[in-house]
């Protein structure tokens, strides 16, 4: 089935390459996921179908010169690498495929989710996939300010067995 889900997600991304020059970087597969990296000159784009969360994962990372189409997380201190869902919801993409899952195992229905994901993108995110990162500063302070609103799990007992 990997196989199969890797031609789902290059299926359904495929107007989006089209439209902003993204090449396949990297296939990979293993049980219960599947992975295409995509990359332009500017953009990396990494959509990944995880059969275990039944759902898709697709984030879009600034490249910096000579870098490989994986994303970095950070560079000199600034975020560069996002999830797609916090785009779509700052850009209020309607109709969104955020927080949307996959009901079963099944290749075309998650092509069809990531079909979703390919025209939100290219009709909201179309800058960022041009390489105009001018929203990343905004990205950072959402993913930021959630992530203090988490708590941390609250220590249960200490075992020190090993």
């Amino acid at each position: 089935m990997s196989e199969s889900t890797l031609t789902a997600i290059e299926s359904a991304m495929q107007p989006l390459a089209a439209e902003f020059g993204l090449k396949v970087t990297q296939r990979s597969a293993s049980r219960g996921y599947a992975e295409v990296s995509y990359a332009n000159d500017t953009t990396g784009l990494n959509v990944a179908v995880d059969w275990f969360e039944f759902r898709p994962f697709v984030h879009v990372h600034q490249r910096r010169s000579g870098d490989t189409a994986t994303a970095l997380a950070r560079y000199e201190g600034s975020m560069l690498s996002f999830d797609a869902d916090d785009l779509l919801q700052l850009r209020e993409a309607s109709p969104s495929p955020v927080g949307k899952m996959i009901s079963t195992r099944d290749d075309v229905a998650a092509g069809r989710l990531l079909a979703q994901y390919a025209d939100a993108l290219c009709r909201y995110a179309a800058d960022v996939m041009r390489g105009d990162f001018t929203v990343f500063p905004e990205l950072e302070r959402r993913v930021e300010a959630r992530a203090a609103t988490m708590k941390p799990h609250a220590e249960g007992p200490h075992d020190d067995r090993l």
